[in-house]
């Protein structure tokens, strides 16, 4: 099976987008599957990798979000889509890809949209934050700079 992965706020800095990656990667081709993946990047380009292939289109940085990159054109993108004939599609981000769900559907290419795996949801526990902590240490600043009366 023929399956491409498309993730459109991608960087090189998004350590968890990174890893969700390689992960759906190693078990598609542990899977026996063809895996293709399409990230943003700063020019057309192909990446063999031991588990499939990465295809950088061209894209835009966004500004504020810590080197992320977004697709400039989603025609350049449904021509590779054409080309690479996937037997399944996974849309990652629906805000900027809710076309190419039409698209696929329109072309009978069955596509995944949920995609949270287990790994993904413990690394946003590890960073998770202690409200009770927190509240301590705003409590003992604040005494440090209370002002008398």
């Amino acid at each position: 099976m023929r399956i491409v992965h498309i993730t459109n706020f991608y960087g090189s800095r998004s350590a968890a987008q990174v890893d969700l990656l390689n992960k759906v990667a190693v078990a598609h081709h542990a899977a026996g599957h063809e895996f293709t993946a399409i990230v943003p990047g700063y020019q057309l380009a192909t990446i063999e990798t031991n588990n499939g292939k990465v295809i950088n289109l061209p894209s835009i940085r966004v500004p504020f979000s810590r080197g992320r990159r977004v697709f400039l054109n989603q025609r350049l993108l449904k021509n590779i889509l054409i080309a690479l004939d996937p037997d399944e599609i996974e849309v990652i981000d629906q805000r900027y890809l809710n076309r190419i769900n039409t698209w696929a559907v329109n072309r009978n290419i069955k596509v995944r949209t949920e995609h949270t795996p287990i790994d993904f949801l413990e690394h946003k526990n590890k960073f998770q934050i202690n409200t009770d902590e927190i509240a301590a240490k705003v409590q003992s600043g604040l005494r440090q700079y209370s002002i008398p009366a």
